[in-house]
């Protein structure tokens, strides 16, 4: 009786894209509902304390054995995770929610058209562009820091990607996400004490920032260290598109928000995109196989 066949890498990295973005944006909205009691800064800091609380542990064998020279590429990912969990903050403050998430996913959609070498690549970024724009309804009043601080969030998306995957691809399993979370402690413990002593934390909150803490950062940010190891980057920049997705689709099983016409196009348009780029990267991958198999039997 034969074994039953195992997935393979590239199956493996978009299924955990997919829990991935299911699970960040349930916790954002989780962590939303606690900012009026803890600030931003307290979430932010949440987010980090239980991601180090997961990741280090996981990866301590690994860890101890890492160089002083390692942790430069912790910093390398700890410098645009901060960078991307901070501006976004404050650009909700200045823009609204809409605007902000709309210009944020401009970086990782431009990084996939930018390292895409296809047309479905090239198209499936297009398409994810407009979805996105549909699901997101990007209203709000555009003041000027509102789109910088979104611009900033932007980038950093598309630079945390590219040093989660050269990481990775240095340092064994969570090893670089381990470090980072480390780092920002570093930068977000003190911030807490200087600018967020009024923060009134209870039981409850506590619960729920733990909760936002595992469902928005030490699951998804796991989730991407090893998917970005096994995925070409436009696949999974293109897949980022699916953040909006889950945001909706959580809004109206938790809220109850009903969905309009654009955003049900939208939705579409999202999940077409990404069946286009992941098939097209699965096909590639395929006759690049099939093309080694043929030199090799020769």
């Amino acid at each position: 009786m034969s074994s039953p066949q195992r997935p393979s890498p590239f199956t493996v990295g978009v299924l955990l894209l997919v829990v991935g973005a299911v699970s960040v944006q349930l916790g954002a909205a989780i962590g939303t509902s606690v900012i009026p009691a803890i600030g931003v800064l307290g979430i932010v800091l949440a987010r980090y304390l239980v991601q180090a609380a997961v990741h280090v542990p996981v990866a301590w064998r690994q860890l101890r054995r890492t160089s002083a020279s390692d942790w430069r590429w912790g910093l390398l990912v700890a410098v645009p995770l901060l960078s991307m969990n901070g501006s976004i903050y404050m650009a909700f403050s200045h823009i609204g929610v809409g605007l902000s998430v709309t210009i944020e996913l401009l970086g990782p959609i431009a990084l996939a058209a930018v390292t895409a070498r296809t047309w479905p690549g090239w198209v499936g970024a297009g398409l994810a562009l407009v979805g996105m724009v549909l699901v997101t309804g990007p209203t709000g009043s555009a003041t000027g820091p509102g789109v910088v601080w979104a611009v900033v969030a932007a980038v950093s998306w598309a630079l945390y990607l590219v040093a989660v995957r050269v990481a990775g691809q240095r340092l064994p399993g969570l090893v670089p996400s381990a470090m980072a979370s480390l780092i920002g402690l570093a930068v977000l413990v003190p911030s807490n004490l200087l600018f967020n002593a009024d923060a009134r934390l209870t039981w409850t909150v506590f619960a729920l920032a733990f909760t936002a803490g595992l469902l928005s950062s030490a699951l998804p940010y796991a989730f991407d260290m090893i998917a970005l190891r096994r995925l070409p980057m436009n696949v999974a920049s293109t897949m980022m598109s699916l953040n909006p997705v889950m945001a909706v689709m959580w809004g109206a099983i938790i809220l109850g928000e009903r969905l309009g016409l654009s955003e049900s196009v939208g939705l579409v348009i999202i999940a077409t995109a990404n069946v286009l780029v992941v098939r097209a990267a699965a096909r590639a991958r395929a006759r690049a196989r099939a093309a080694v198999a043929t030199a090799t039997s020769g």
